[in-house]
């Protein structure tokens, strides 16, 4: 039982750190690529992860330190992969949105 709850909590783990470059390479690529034809599944992709991040913290709220703890590298690491994806798109450097993991879930 304990391996089974500790693979739970790395497994958690591990989608607290993917999920929130999920979500920033789709709000970077919805807010700075010319690409229109792709706006709604940029945005159907932020409302999925959105939501799915709610639900871990919701399950899971001591990660909640973890997030604050990863963000920054994970807002660089997707910066670069939309810079790489799309060069001729410009993209801020300093994270142009709250980092307030409320803020980021919200709905706007």
């Amino acid at each position: 039982m304990t391996n089974y709850i500790e693979s739970l909590g790395k497994s958690q783990e591990r989608e607290l750190e993917s999920r929130p470059g999920v979500l920033l390479r789709h709000f970077l690529k919805r807010n700075y690529v010319q690409m229109p034809e792709d706006h709604r599944g940029w945005e159907n992709t932020i409302k999925a992860q959105r939501r799915e991040l709610d639900l871990l913290r919701c399950q899971s709220p001591s990660l909640e330190n973890d997030f604050a703890e990863v963000f920054e590298q994970t807002w660089q690491y997707s910066l670069r992969r939309v810079k790489r994806d799309y060069p001729e798109t410009a993209s801020p450097e300093p994270f142009p949105f709250d980092a307030n993991p409320d803020l980021l879930l919200q709905e706007k």
